[in-house]
């Protein structure tokens, strides 16, 4: 749990979306939304040991955290569709707030990625639709 609280406590100390920890160290993302999972995701490296803290966690994040293999998890706020989706598959998950869902940046509707995926099951269909989705934004 240690890695978890100094994920945490970096991502709330700092300008960050997302923190990450392993064996004490850190390491930090800016970009916003999931852009930053994909990037992870696709450097195929093992993070199942890390321990993750995201600001904003919906269902499309939830499904690249399931590809990430990660174990441990600490939103700010996070929405009941990715948090159901977490934990039925062995994610340990803290939250500060839990949401409906997550809503799109103009506060008009739900958020685009997690609307492409509500109804989804498969992380790695999810995936292709979210890199879909991302193509039309």
């Amino acid at each position: 749990m240690k890695d978890l609280k100094i994920a945490k406590e970096t991502l709330i100390g700092g300008l960050f979306t997302l923190a990450y920890s392993k064996d004490g160290q850190v390491f930090t993302e800016k970009e916003r939304g999931v852009k930053p999972l994909i990037k992870l995701y696709e450097s195929k490296k093992d993070y199942s040991l890390y321990s993750f803290a995201d600001k904003v966690v919906g269902k499309g994040a939830g499904f690249l955290y399931l590809l990430l293999n990660v174990k441990k998890l600490h939103a700010l706020v996070i929405s009941k569709p990715a948090y159901t989706l977490l934990k039925n598959n062995g994610v340990t998950v803290f939250y500060d707030e839990i949401v409906d869902n997550i809503i799109n940046r103009n506060g008009d509707g739900i958020c685009p990625i997690e609307k492409s995926v509500l109804n989804e099951n498969d992380k790695f269909i999810a995936y292709e639709k979210i890199k879909q989705k991302l193509k039309t934004l």
